[in-house]
C-alpha cells in the first residue's frame, strides 16, 4: 500500500514539474520568440518607365534599400528583438541632450516600472501596422509602432531616389541604387554601397560609408555626422569644391587635392554692441579643377576621401 502511494506521489509531482515547465511565462515567451511576424508587400508604379521616389520612416530599427532589375517596389517588415544601450550611447546621450536631469528621471522610471513588473513577463507584440501608398511614382512607406524595433527591407528599380529616416537603434543601408539619396539616421550609422546620382547622409551617433559608381555633381553634396567617421570613395575623375571639418579628427585622402590657404585676417562685424572676428576651421579645396560644392563634416571622428581604385 505504502508502495503505491509513494508511486502515485512521484507521478503526481513530474505531472507538476511538466506542467509548470510547458506553462511557464518563460516557456510561453520562448514558444512565441520562434514566431517572428513579417509583413510583405509588393508596390505597381503609375509610369514603370519613369523613375521612383520612395519615402520611408522609422522610430526604431533598420531600412536596407536594395536596387533590383525589377519594375515593382517590394517591401518586407518584420519585428527584431530591440538591441540594449550601451553605456557609451547613454553618455552621448546625456552629452548632447545636455539634461540629467531627464537622465535621471528616465533612470527612477525604469526602476518604478521594474517594481510594478516584477514577477510578471512581457506579452511581446508582432503587430508591426505597415502603411505603404503610391501616387506618381511616389511611395511612402510607415508603420504605426513607435515602440517595435522594426527591420524593413525594401527593393526598388535601380533608378529610385530615395528619402529615409530612422531615430534609433538599427542602421540605415543602401545598394545598388541611382538616384538623389537623402538619408538621414539619428542614432545608427550609414552605409552606402555602389550608389550612383547625389547624396545628401547624415547621422548624430554613427559612421557615414559611402561608396560611387558615378557621382551626378550637379548638385551639392554632404556627408556629416557629430559621432563617427566619414568615409566617401568616389570615381577618379570626380570634379568638385570640398569643404572638410572635424573638430576632434584627422582628415585623409589618396587624391591630390588641391588646398586654399584659410584667411588670415578676416574681417570682423559688430552685432548688438559686440565686435566679434571668427576664424574659420574649415579646410577648403579643389578636385580635379573644381565644381559643385561636397561637404564632409563631422565633431568627434576622421574623415576619409578615398579613390576608387
Amino acid at each position: 500500500m505504502k508502495r503505491n502511494q509513494s508511486i502515485l506521489t512521484c507521478t503526481i509531482m513530474v505531472v507538476l514539474v511538466f506542467t509548470l515547465f510547458v506553462f511557464s511565462p518563460a516557456a510561453i515567451y520562448g514558444q512565441e520568440k520562434m514566431q517572428p511576424r513579417v509583413e510583405r508587400a509588393e508596390v505597381p508604379l503609375t509610369d514603370p518607365s519613369k523613375p521612383a521616389l520612395v519615402k520611408a520612416g522609422l522610430h526604431i530599427g533598420s531600412i536596407t534599400v536594395t536596387g533590383y532589375n525589377g519594375k515593382n517596389i517590394i517591401v518586407e517588415a518584420q519585428v527584431v528583438e530591440r538591441s540594449e544601450r550601451t553605456e557609451r550611447e547613454l553618455r552621448e546621450e546625456r552629452e548632447l541632450l545636455r539634461a540629467r536631469e531627464r537622465f535621471e528621471a528616465a533612470k527612477q522610471k525604469e526602476k518604478e516600472k521594474h517594481k510594478k513588473t516584477k514577477g510578471m513577463y512581457k506579452i511581446q507584440s508582432r503587430v508591426i501596422g505597415l502603411t505603404i501608398e503610391e501616387e506618381n511614382n511616389e511611395v511612402y512607406v510607415k508603420t504605426s509602432w513607435l515602440t517595435q524595433n522594426i527591420k524593413l527591407d525594401i527593393k526598388v528599380p535601380y533608378k529610385t531616389s530615395l528619402k529615409l529616416k530612422a531615430l534609433n537603434d538599427g542602421y540605415i543601408k543602401v545598394e545598388n541604387v541611382e538616384g538623389e539619396l537623402d538619408v538621414n539616421h539619428l542614432n545608427g550609422p550609414l552605409t552606402l554601397q555602389n550608389v550612383s546620382g547625389t547624396v545628401i547622409a547624415h547621422s548624430m551617433n554613427g559612421d557615414v560609408t559611402v561608396v560611387f559608381d558615378k557621382v551626378n555633381l550637379k548638385k551639392p553634396m554632404s556627408f556629416s555626422t557629430f559621432n563617427g567617421d566619414i568615409d566617401v570613395t568616389f570615381p577618379k575623375n570626380a570634379k568638385f569644391n570640398v569643404k572638410m571639418n572635424t573638430r576632434q579628427g584627422e582628415i585623409y585622402s589618396d587624391f591630390k587635392l588641391d588646398i586654399q590657404a584659410p584667411a588670415t585676417s578676416p574681417k570682423g562685424e559688430r552685432k548688438n554692441g559686440k565686435y566679434r572676428i571668427k576664424f574659420d576651421n574649415t579646410i577648403n579645396g579643389r578636385l580635379n579643377g573644381g565644381g559643385e560644392e561636397v561637404l564632409f563634416k563631422t565633431y568627434n571622428g576622421d574623415i576619409y576621401i578615398r579613390e576608387k581604385k
